[in-house]
């Protein structure tokens, strides 16, 4: 996914290719189609569940705030649609988790954002990584 969003007021579609999305749902952004309209898919309770997908206005959605930040303690090469490749040291937002899986943000250029195994990732403060990034990268903001 390009990014993780969440959805700012609630959307009735109007055409086919729309999709109905409710305020403070959580959505995975897959196209920007112009600068008004972004294809998006929602996120259901279970990432083995075929999400459905369509077009939102892109003023109806926004960065969702992110619950801590992680580490990643190996390299994960995603197998399936969905899943996040990481790299051994990377930084990356926590979103959710489900299951055995962590849904991540990566904070590396082009921000990609989707589902890792668990166990390849360590959370750790969000102070201590807000330090990292500030004092080895310069002041990078999180979107």
């Amino acid at each position: 996914y390009l990014a993780v969003l969440k959805v700012a007021y609630v959307y009735e579609p109007q055409s086919e290719d729309e999709i109905a999305v409710k305020e403070d749902q959580i959505v995975f952004f897959l196209e920007k189609t112009d600068d008004d309209w972004w294809r998006v898919k929602v996120k259901t309770d279970l990432q083995s569940e075929e999400l459905p997908s369509g077009l939102v206005p892109a003023a109806y959605v926004e960065p969702p705030p992110h619950t801590s930040v992680a580490k990643a303690l190996y390299d994960y090469d995603a197998v399936a649609p969905g899943e996040l490749t990481i790299k051994e040291d990377e930084h990356l937002l926590v979103f959710d988790h489900e299951d055995d899986w962590i849904l991540l943000q990566s904070q590396k250029e082009g921000r990609r954002a989707g589902f890792v195994p668990g166990n390849y990732v360590e959370e750790v403060s969000s102070c201590l990584i807000l330090f990292f990034l500030c004092s080895t990268n310069g002041f990078q903001v999180f979107w």
